[in-house]
C-alpha cells in the first residue's frame, strides 16, 4: 500500500529552497517481470548492433550473427577477446608467472622461503652482456627451488654520491638455456614489465629503447613483472647493461617463497574487509549484496566503505593471489563477483545515481571500475577458464552500458576527470565497438577541457587539496601512456602534454628538502619526488624539475627559490633547496571547489630538516569528532576571533577563482607578494564570516558576518 508520493528538490541536510511549480505531464506504474529487473539491460540484438562486425578480426563473430546464429557469435566474439593481442594494456595474460604451472599443494597462509642472490661489479663503461649461471647464485634462507619462483629484483650499489647524475641502461633481459630463451625485457613497448625503470629511446643495444635506471637513492632497484615462476628449463640469467661509470655494483636477487594468499583466502569466505577499514568486516553470506555498509552507525559511519566495494579494489587482492599461485579458485571468485554485480545492478534509467548516492552507479565509482579494477580484472583473467563465453559477454555489455552512463551524467572537478578516463581507457581497449573511437574523442575533449577548467593557470587541480591534485595529474599522464602504448597518439591533441607540466612545476614549488610537499585542504604530506622524476621524464628541458629532488645536486635551479603562486593562493618562502633551508607556506587562496577547510592564511613551517610547524591534516570523511576538528580553524595555524571559526562555506563565490583564469593574477585578489634577494613579503587578508565552533552535524542557519572584523 501506498500512502504518499512525495517529490523533494534538495537531497542535502539543510532546509529545502523555496518550492516551485512543476508539472508532471505523465505518471505510470510500470510491473516489474517475476524476479525483478537484472542487468545487464543490453539484450543480444542491441549488444551486436553496437559492434563493428566489419572488422577484420571479427569475421567469425559476423559470419554467425548476420546467419542468426546468435549462441555461435556470442562463442566467437568470447574466444577472440580471450586470445587477442591488441589492444594494449600494461599487463597482459601471457605475463603471468604461474601459467602452465602446477599450484602449490597447500596454501600455508604466511610467505615463508628464501632467495637466490649474486651480485657483479660493474668494471668497464658501455655497454657489457652479463651472463649469469643460475648455478652460481647462492641460498639464502630456504627457498623452494627453482621451480617455484615468486620474484626478480636487482638492486644497484652505488660507490660514491647516488645524486651525481650517474644512469644505468638495462636492455635484452632473459632467461637462456637448452630449452630456448624467454624474454624478460626488451623494453620495445611502453608497456615493459619493470617497476623502477623509464623506456628511454636515447640508448639502446639494439631496436629502439632500453631501460633507464637513474636517481638511485630513489630508485635503488627495479623489479620484474614478466619471470615464468619455472626457472628449471633455463641455464643463466642474461642482461646487457651500459654503466655510466665503473665502479657500482649489481645485486640480483631471485625470491622462491610460497604466496602469500591470506587477503585472497579472506574473501572467499565471503566475510571480509575493504580497503584501509580494517576493523569492519561485514558478513555478505551466499551472494554479495553491493549496498551493504559495515559502517552505518556512530561517529564512523561513511559511504566510503560501500564506495571501496563497488570500486572493487578488493578484486587485486584475488587477482594478485590468482597471478602469484596460479589457483583458479580466485579467478572463479572474481568472474562470480562480475557477474554478480552485473546482474544484480542495472544501470539506471533516469538518474546519475551521485544524488542521491546509488552504491553501483555513483559516477565517481563507474569512472574507477573503467579505468582501473575492471581492465586490469579481465587482462590478468580472460584466458581462465572461469573467464566463461557468458561472463565475458557479459563483462562487454556492462562496459557499453558504464560508458553510456558517464557519457549521459558528465559531473565536475576530480570526478568528471575520473569519469573521462574511464571512458577513455574503455574506448581504448574495446575497439570492437562501432563507438570507441567516439568514445576515446569525447573523453579527450573533456579531459583537455579540465586542464584549464579544473587546474590553475600556477598548476594546482582547484580543489587546492595536495592528494586530489596529484591523482588528476596520474589521470591525465595515464591517457598519455595508454595512447602511446596503443599508437593513438595521433588522437590526443598536439598541445596535450605540454598543458601537464604546470601541474609538475607546482609541485617543484612546494616540495621541501626531504621530498614531501606541503598538503592543505583534505590531503596530508606526500612525498613527490617520484613524480618529479616522472615530469622531468616528459620534460627533459625541464632540468629544474629534480632540481629540489637532490637538494640542489643534479638539474637546474629554479628560476627563483622563493615562489607565489596568486591563482591557487600558496606563497612559499625558502631559503634554498638544501636540508638545512627552511621555509614558510602561507595559504592566502579561495576556499576551493571541494574537500575545503575552513584555514585561509594558515602558515606551515619547515626548517632544518623538519617540519615546525603543522595542522590537523585529514581524517576519514565519516562523522566524527576528528572529521568535525580538521575541518575546522583551531586546526589550522590562522587567527581565530574570540574563539570562532572562519566560515567560508556558505559564500560559493569564495570557492573557486572568478574566470577567465587569463589574467596574471586573479580579479578581486588583495593578496600582496614581494621577493628579492634575502627578503619575502606577503600580506593577505580574510574578510569572509565567523561563526562559534559546531560539529558537522548540527544543523541551523547560517551565521550573520561579524561587522568590520578582518585580518
Amino acid at each position: 500500500q501506498i500512502d504518499q508520493l512525495q517529490f523533494h528538490n534538495n537531497w542535502s541536510r539543510e532546509p529545502e529552497v523555496a518550492p516551485q511549480q512543476v508539472t508532471f505531464s505523465r505518471l505510470r506504474l510500470m510491473r516489474l517481470p517475476p524476479g525483478g529487473v537484472k542487468g545487464p539491460r543490453l539484450d543480444d540484438e542491441a549488444f551486436f548492433a553496437m559492434l563493428d562486425l566489419d572488422r577484420p578480426e571479427l569475421a567469425a563473430v559476423r559470419e554467425a550473427w548476420r546467419g542468426g546464429d546468435g549462441a555461435g557469435a556470442r562463442r566467437a566474439l568470447a574466444a577472440h577477446v580471450r586470445q587477442r593481442q591488441a589492444p594494449l594494456w600494461t599487463v597482459r595474460p601471457e605475463d603471468r608467472p604461474t601459467l602452465g604451472v602446477t599450484p602449490p599443494a597447500a596454501h600455508p597462509g604466511i610467505e615463508k622461503g628464501g632467495r637466490y642472490s649474486l651480485g657483479v661489479a660493474l668494471e668497464q663503461p658501455g655497454w657489457q652482456c652479463l651472463r649469469l649461471p643460475l648455478a652460481d647464485f647462492r641460498a639464502e634462507g630456504t627457498p623452494v627451488g627453482w621451480e617455484w619462483v615468486s620474484g626478480l629484483r636487482l638492486s644497484w650499489r652505488v660507490q660514491g654520491d647516488p645524486y651525481d647524475g650517474r644512469e644505468l641502461h638495462l636492455d635484452d633481459v632473459a632467461l637462456v638455456g637448452p630449452g630456448g630463451r624467454r624474454s624478460l625485457g626488451d623494453f620495445e613497448s611502453e608497456a615493459s614489465g619493470w617497476e623502477g625503470l623509464y623506456r628511454d629511446e636515447s640508448q639502446a643495444r639494439q631496436g629502439r629503447a632500453s631501460g633507464r635506471w637513474w636517481f638511485p637513492e630513489i630508485f635503488p632497484s627495479a623489479a620484474c613483472q614478466r619471470y615464468p615462476a619455472d626457472w628449471r628449463p633455463y641455464e643463466a640469467l642474461e642482461l646487457w647493461v651500459r654503466a655510466g661509470q665503473p665502479g657500482d655494483r649489481l645485486e640480483i636477487a631471485v625470491t622462491s617463497a610460497l604466496p602469500d594468499t591470506r587477503r585472497a583466502e579472506e574473501i572467499l569466505t565471503r566475510t571480509f574487509t575493504i580497503g584501509g577499514f580494517r576493523k569492519h568486516p561485514y558478513a555478505f553470506g551466499e551472494r554479495i549484496d553491493w549496498s551493504a555498509n559495515a559502517m552505518t552507525e556512530g561517529e564512523s559511519r561513511t559511504i566510503e566503505w560501500n564506495a571501496q566495494l563497488n570500486r572493487h579494489f578488493h578484486f587485486a587482492d584475488l587477482y594478485n593471489a590468482y597471478w602469484s599461485s596460479g589457483d583458479e579458485r580466485y579467478a572463479a571468485e572474481l568472474a562470480a563477483q562480475m557477474r554478480g554485480w552485473i546482474e544484480d545492478n542495472p544501470v539506471l534509467l533516469m538518474r546519475s545515481g551521485n544524488s542521491p548516492y546509488h552504491h553501483a552507479w555513483e559516477t565517481l565509482n563507474t569512472g574507477i571500475r573503467l579505468h582501473n579494477t575492471w581492465p586490469e580484472t579481465l587482462e590478468r583473467c580472460r584466458q581462465s577458464p572461469a573467464f566463461t563465453d557468458e561472463v565475458i559477454i557479459l563483462v562487454l555489455k556492462s562496459v557499453a552500458e558504464q560508458v553510456r552512463h558517464l557519457l549521459r551524467h558528465p559531473s565536475r572537478g576530480n570526478w568528471l576527470t575520473a569519469e573521462s578516463l574511464g571512458v577513455y581507457t574503455s574506448g581504448v581497449l574495446y575497439p570492437e565497438f562501432r563507438d570507441a573511437a567516439a568514445w576515446r574523442a569525447q573523453a579527450l575533449e573533456r579531459l583537455y577541457r579540465q586542464l584549464d577548467e579544473e587546474v590553475y593557470p600556477d598548476g594546482m587541480q582547484f580543489e587546492l587539496a595536495l592528494g586530489y591534485n596529484t591523482w588528476v595529474l596520474a589521470e591525465f599522464v595515464q591517457v598519455l601512456r595508454l595512447a602511446r602504448l596503443n599508437g593513438l597518439m595521433e588522437e590526443v591533441p598536439a598541445d596535450y602534454r605540454s598543458r601537464l607540466a604546470k601541474m609538475y612545476e607546482y609541485l617543484m614549488k612546494v616540495s621541501r628538502p626531504n621530498g614531501t610537499a606541503f598538503g592543505l585542504n583534505d590531503a596530508g604530506d606526500a612525498n613527490v619526488r617520484r613524480l618529479l622524476i616522472d615530469g622531468y621524464d616528459l620534460f627533459p628541458e625541464r632540468a629544474d624539475l629534480v632540481y629540489p629532488v637532490t637538494q640542489g645536486r643534479v638539474g637546474r635551479p629554479p628560476v627563483s627559490d622563493s615562489a607565489a603562486m596568486p591563482y591557487t593562493g600558496h606563497y612559499v618562502m625558502r631559503t634554498g633547496w638544501d636540508e638545512a633551508a627552511r621555509l614558510l607556506h602561507l595559504d592566502s587562496g579561495p576556499f576551493g571547489a571541494g574537500h575545503q577547510h575552513e584555514d585561509k592564511l594558515s602558515i606551515l613551517i619547515y626548517a632544518y630538516g623538519r617540519p615546525l610547524l603543522v595542522e590537523g591534516g585529514v581524517v576519514m570523511y565519516d562523522r566524527s569528532r576528528w572529521r568535525t576538528y580538521v575541518l575546522q580553524t583551531r586546526s589550522h595555524n590562522t587567527v581565530m576571533i574570540d574563539g570562532m571559526e572562519q566560515y567560508r562555506r556558505a559564500d560559493r563565490e569564495s570557492y573557486v577563482r572568478p574566470r577567465p583564469w587569463t589574467a596574471p593574477t586573479p580579479e578581486g585578489d588583495e593578496t600582496r607578494w614581494a621577493s628579492a634577494d634575502g627578503v619575502d613579503w606577503c600580506e593577505g587578508w580574510y574578510r569572509g564570516a565567523y561563526r562559534p565552533y559546531r560539529g558537522f552535524d548540527a544543523a541551523g542557519p547560517a551565521p550573520e558576518p561579524l561587522e568590520g572584523v578582518s585580518h
